[in-house]
């Protein structure tokens, strides 16, 4: 499987998601390069489970992880 090139704002995001996933919503390098690996399926987003209404966690979904490896394999070595 092959993956479109990313942008340095996704490939910032994609990777403190592969390290660090969950993270709150907010806790980005890039706004813009969330929102993209969001549209892409990359990362998606839920709310934190807190009675005082929490924050939204975004989390690495499995073509995010997939996407994640074979840059690390092919794109950023």
């Amino acid at each position: 499987m092959s993956f479109p090139k990313l942008s340095g704002a996704e490939i910032d995001v994609l990777y403190k998601l592969a390290k660090h996933s969950p993270i709150e919503y907010n806790d980005v390098p890039s706004k813009s390069g969330r929102a993209s690996l969001i549209e892409k399926g990359y990362a998606t987003t839920i709310p934190e489970l807190e009675d005082d209404g929490g924050e939204w966690l975004l989390f690495l979904t499995p073509l995010g992880m997939r996407a994640y490896k074979y840059g690390i394999e092919t794109e950023w070595h």
